[in-house]
């Protein structure tokens, strides 16, 4: 006997906290509803997911502030390697710490702040176990429209 899988394909069935667990964690297991898909179904999944969230909300600026970082500590890294400047060197290490513990806090707290403010605004409580990915910014657009 032969049992389908099904699992989580889209922002418009991916619960948003399923999709923060997936961000935080890197847990694809997560989209899984029944059944054990294989992790290419489940990495195609969550691309396709993760397309949708970006071609409809956009990169987020937490995160472009940490490629912004990255970038600076690159190239300051590779100033120290060609100049031989051991100082551009320790500012290339201060960069990269500052750029990873930035975007580690962020991810920890941020999203409990976000669905607190989102609910608070709309006026009730979002279940993030049952609210979607689509529902849950469509909500936040609009809470933050509202200020």
């Amino acid at each position: 006997m032969f049992f389908k899988s099904t699992y989580y394909n889209s922002i418009d069935n991916c619960p948003i906290g399923v999709f923060q667990s997936i961000l935080k964690k890197g847990d694809l297991n997560s989209l899984i509803i029944k059944g054990k898909p294989s992790i290419k179904k489940l990495n195609e999944a969550w691309g396709n997911i993760y397309d949708e969230y970006l071609k409809l909300y956009g990169i987020p600026q937490s995160f472009q502030d940490y490629c912004n970082k990255k970038i600076q500590a690159g190239e300051m890294f590779a100033e120290s390697l060609i100049e031989g400047q051991s100082w551009k060197r320790a500012i290339y290490e201060m960069l990269n710490e500052e750029a990873e513990s930035a975007i580690a806090n962020q991810r920890a707290e941020e999203f409990e702040k976000v669905l607190a403010y989102t609910s608070k605004k709309v006026g009730f409580r979002i279940n993030p176990k049952e609210m979607t990915v689509r529902e849950f910014y469509g909500y936040l657009n609009l809470a933050s429209d509202g200020k």
